[in-house]
């Protein structure tokens, strides 16, 4: 029975996993170097991947799973191990986006900042001149509190020229350098906030903010509108799309970290999880039998049998 389950439901659950992990990643390929800045990151990376994993899941492994015996299909734990195979789905491909977010993009070198506005479409940028004037800062502060800890999260924005003259001869800013800096786990009985604030001030006043590698620049997302909250009292500033550049320290070959390693071992146990509970559940054998006779039925016929089950469900 173990190899029936396998082959017939394990099996397929792993094709349409990898089917929409690669479909879904060069759409989201085609996203980013469209260019396009209509859905925040957020949404392409979480939202879209585990909405799309139930109509998936309905189409390609629902049918199989209805071989399993009737008595443990008419339990609330059944409708729980088919939650389990949409998320089964949607892990891998939610963790194949941290992946795509973090390498994909071109990388531009650019002579002088105000280049930028030429190529709106590039996400990453290496500039052969440029000065941040950290004497005109902005800061956003934002403090989360979690039972009796407290993370302090200070983000900065700085005026980024091409040269130091620039602030003398007061061109316009259009370029921002973005900095985060974060103490977390704060006991609340010792929490103090200009302490903490005097902390963060030292260091970065102490930062050396020439020493990046490339920049990367930021598109709608909750980390864009972090930094854009930092002029919530500068109407002029606030009211306008701002360009924010994330500074790396590290080469470009390694921006995307251990993303990918990460990424497969989620599918890793994700797959595993659900294998060892689909090998405890026992199957019906005149359904496996009828299914070994007659296969999996039509794309139309599968839509019907599971819009009519899901109306059963409902009913009873």
């Amino acid at each position: 029975m173990a190899y029936y389950k396998i082959r017939y439901i394990f099996l397929p659950l792993l094709q349409s996993t990898t089917v929409t992990v690669l479909f879904y990643s060069l759409f989201h390929l085609a996203y980013v170097y469209s260019g396009l800045d209509i859905l925040p990151r957020e949404t392409i990376n979480y939202v879209i991947p585990f909405v799309i994993s139930y109509p998936i899941m309905f189409l390609f492994v629902y049918p199989k799973l209805k071989m399993i015996e009737e008595r443990r299909r008419s339990t609330r734990g059944f409708g729980v191990f088919v939650s389990l195979t949409a998320f089964a789905i949607a892990i891998p491909v939610i963790g194949s986006q941290y992946f795509t977010s973090s390498t994909a993009g071109s990388l531009l070198r650019l002579q002088n900042i105000s280049q930028i506005h030429q190529h709106p479409n590039a996400k990453f940028y290496i500039l052969d001149s440029f000065y941040i004037d950290k004497s005109r800062a902005y800061f956003y502060e934002i403090f989360n509190r979690k039972n009796l800890k407290i993370k302090y999260t200070l983000y900065v924005a700085l005026p980024l020229y091409t040269r130091a003259a620039d602030t003398l001869d007061g061109e316009k800013i259009s370029t921002w350098y973005g900095d985060v800096y974060e103490k977390p786990d704060i006991d609340r009985g010792t929490f103090n906030a200009d302490d903490i604030r005097a902390q963060v001030k030292e260091r970065f006043d102490s930062g050396d903010f020439s020493k990046v590698f490339y920049f990367r620049r930021l598109y709608k997302s909750r980390e864009y509108d972090n930094y854009k909250w930092i002029f919530r009292d500068n109407d002029n500033l606030y009211k306008r799309k701002e360009i924010f550049l994330i500074g790396s320290h590290e080469p470009f070959s390694e921006r995307s970290g251990n993303s990918f390693w990460w990424f497969l071992l989620a599918w890793l146990a994700s797959s595993s999880v659900w294998c060892l509970i689909l090998l405890a559940v026992p199957l019906d054998q005149h359904k496996l039998d009828y299914f070994l006779e007659h296969g999996t039925p039509q794309l139309k016929q599968r839509l019907k049998n599971t819009w009519d089950d899901i109306l059963q469900r409902e009913h009873n």
